[in-house]
């Protein structure tokens, strides 16, 4: 089992960090009132509503509607555990959490529930496409509203 890091040692860390400080070294930020916007690094926009609350040390996106701690914000944009995200916040804001996290039996697991995930993915997949491809609305024209859907959908 991977080595749990204590609580104390992740509300330290949360203490004496900013993250203004962590979410400005991947996004470009601009104080409006009590709070940073930016353009959102988890969808493509062009107006800023990635918004970075320094007081309450949460971000929130107006347009994908993610939000959370510095944690969750590495942990989503760089696709870590929680773990790997509180050493990688740690190494970002150059502080020493005393504790080495060791990642080789976690990634066995990880490894494991992502197949899974995508061969349940790949069968609901299937499934979905059978039924649309039945449904006589979209086969009407000798299948062309279907080549439509398959084009704006997959492409």
């Amino acid at each position: 089992m991977a080595r749990l890091i204590p609580e104390a040692t992740i509300e330290e860390l949360r203490s004496n960090i900013n993250i203004l400080d962590i979410i400005s070294q991947y996004v470009q930020l601009h104080k409006s009132g009590k709070n940073w916007f930016g353009i959102c690094p988890f969808h493509s926009e062009k107006t800023p509503s990635f918004s970075v609350n320094e007081q309450k040390q949460i971000f929130h996106c107006f347009s994908c509607h993610r939000g959370g701690n510095v944690f969750k914000f590495i942990m989503e944009l760089e696709g870590l555990s929680f773990p790997e995200s509180v050493q990688r916040v740690a190494e970002l804001a150059n502080y020493d959490l005393g504790i080495s996290i060791d990642n080789s039996e976690n990634q066995n697991e990880t490894s494991e529930v992502t197949k899974n995930s995508k061969y349940k993915l790949q069968r609901w997949s299937k499934k979905s496409k059978r039924k649309l491809k039945t449904n006589t609305n979209l086969k009407n024209n000798s299948g062309y509203k279907w080549e439509i859907y398959q084009r704006d959908r997959y492409h």
